[in-house]
């Protein structure tokens, strides 16, 4: 597994205007099967030694995500934080989905993945949530793509990271 399932500033540049970056992913309990997003773009919102943040948007009327979400990933971490919602037939769904991992060396991931779910149906509720953690391994670990559509020219210039002591 190369270093760029992780670090975006390897970027794939599809034309001008566009670039397809790998998005970290894992796959614990079946054959991983990297996709394009698809319905979805990023923008990069900031690029520096440690991670990409991207901040990733529908392109289509019919989206599930309630409102745009932000992915932060690099060699040594990702992260992603999104709302998802649905209405069908008088239920309403409303769901968050956040994972947090650990990436050591591009060949294990340990993340931490919390989902809370509401549904709404003839003037009842339901919450629940569930917390679990994944250790990835070998090919578990892939990339999915994305296309991003702005902030392609931060790719090229990061921005150096701060020091916990640097502040003035």
């Amino acid at each position: 597994l190369s270093s760029t399932n992780t670090n975006t500033t390897t970027a794939t540049t599809g034309s001008s205007n566009t670039t397809l970056i790998p998005i970290f992913d894992v796959e614990t309990t079946g054959t991983p099967t990297p996709t394009t997003f698809s319905g979805y773009a990023g923008s990069i919102l900031s690029v520096n030694a440690d991670a990409t943040t991207i901040i990733v948007s529908c392109t289509v009327a019919a989206c599930s995500i309630a409102t745009p979400y932000t992915l932060i990933q690099g060699p040594s971490t990702f992260s992603m934080s999104q709302a998802v919602s649905s209405e069908s037939l008088g239920v309403e769904v409303w769901m968050t989905i956040t994972e947090e991992c650990h990436i050591t060396a591009s060949t294990s991931a340990v993340c931490s993945n919390l989902a809370r779910m509401k549904v709404s149906a003839y003037g009842e509720e339901q919450t629940t949530k569930t917390a679990y953690v994944v250790t990835a391994t070998g090919t578990q670990i892939y990339a999915d793509v994305l296309v991003v559509t702005g902030g392609i020219e931060k790719l090229n210039s990061p921005q150096a990271t701060e020091s916990a002591g640097a502040a003035a």
